[in-house]
């Protein structure tokens, strides 16, 4: 190869071009490192059809107690009997047959959550502290003593063996309680503060004095206990009724939200553009080092 004397242009130019080399492949190199547990979920977990148990903010298969004033904004079902209301409140009572549909359709849901196991990220068992992005987490038996903050559009799953909570969930940056779903292959215990998401548990499901829930309470074969209580069922709409919280980075990209579920799908459209961009500056690096490692060699003195 014929080669020239190295002048001070061509210098300049062989050491910008390793330069921007260096910093291309650094970026790219940072869009891959995860900030935490919750940028390395899989941000495709797609919320389950509730069907029939949508309508239900209780449904116990052996049988619903509520002791005082317990107030429910859907139905309450079960199997067998319904004790305590009044005086606690739901839209409607509703004991088997009639609620059988119902007890199908939480089954169901159950089982399409727990196909999406494959997609694991693990995370606890203790949440206390953690903040999440969208996806499924495998978090064995699970304990919630703190806040577990829930962060950014998109569903969110648990499988648990057991859930054992006296703490809250922190909804931010456009998370929503009904995109929020717990698989516990046990018992669910709530004792306290504010809990968030459809709990659809094997066996039962226990609430302590005055605790929250947005969400549901559906379990499968077991009993579920209310004392003074206050449990919403969230219904995601295809349009947020909130102005969404802005980010630091604006985005180009279009809200893609599924009919049937209301599920956001945002967040995968935002993961294939992140990947989009590490492999283009992953490429273009590359390409300029080679180019300045050409030059030098070139242009020698």
């Amino acid at each position: 190869m014929k080669t020239y004397p190295l002048n001070q242009k061509s210098r300049l130019i062989s050491t910008l071009a390793y330069a921007v080399g260096i910093i291309s492949l650094l970026a790219a190199a940072a869009l891959s490192l995860p900030k935490d547990v919750s940028q390395a979920a899989s941000l495709f977990a797609v919320a389950p059809g509730l069907g029939e148990a949508g309508n239900y903010s209780v449904l116990g298969k052996a049988g619903v107690t509520n002791t005082g004033a317990s107030v429910l904004s859907g139905k309450v079902g079960a199997d067998s009997s319904i004790l305590g209301f009044p005086p606690g409140i739901a839209s409607e009572s509703v004991v088997s047959p009639t609620v059988d549909g119902a007890e199908a359709n939480a089954a169901a849901a159950g089982q399409a959550l727990l196909a999406q196991s494959d997609k694991n990220v693990t995370a606890g068992p203790d949440l206390s502290g953690l903040t999440l992005d969208p996806g499924t987490y495998g978090v064995g038996s699970a304990q919630l003593s703190g806040v577990l903050t829930l962060n950014g559009p998109g569903v969110y799953i648990f499988i648990a063996s057991d859930l054992a909570s006296s703490g809250s969930v922190n909804l931010i940056n456009g998370a929503l309680a009904c995109n929020v779903f717990w698989n516990v292959s046990g018992g669910a215990d709530i004792r306290g503060g504010s809990f968030v998401g459809t709990i659809i548990a094997g066996n039962n499901i226990t609430f302590g004095d005055g605790a929250g829930l947005d969400g549901r309470a559906l379990s499968l074969a077991g009993t579920v206990t209310l004392m003074n209580n206050s449990i919403s069922g969230p219904v995601c709409t295809a349009a947020p009724s909130e102005t969404p919280v802005p980010t630091s980075e604006p985005s180009s990209a279009v809200s893609l939200v599924l009919p049937d579920t209301g599920a956001d799908l945002t967040a995968e459209q935002s993961s294939a553009a992140r990947q989009l961009t590490q492999i283009t500056l992953g490429v273009l690096g590359i390409s300029l080092i080679l180019a300045g490692f050409s030059l030098r060699h070139i242009f020698k003195k």
